[in-house]
C-alpha cells in the first residue's frame, strides 16, 4: 500500500539525536504504529550530544 526506501525514520532519528532528543515507537498489531519525537527545550552543542 505504501512505498518507500525505508530510510526516513533513521534520518529522523539521527536529526533528533543530534539535537539531544530521541524517537520512540509504539505499535499495536492491526492498529499501526505511533512514533514520538522528543526534543529538549534547550539545544545542546554537538560536542555535548556525543
Amino acid at each position: 500500500e505504501y512505498e518507500g526506501t525505508g530510510i526516513g525514520l533513521p534520518i529522523c532519528r539521527k536529526i533528533a539525536e543530534r539535537h539531544g532528543g530521541s524517537i520512540t515507537a509504539e505499535s499495536v498489531p492491526g492498529n499501526g504504529a505511533s512514533f514520538i519525537a522528543t526534543l529538549p527545550v534547550k539545544q545542546t552543542s554537538v560536542e555535548d550530544a556525543g
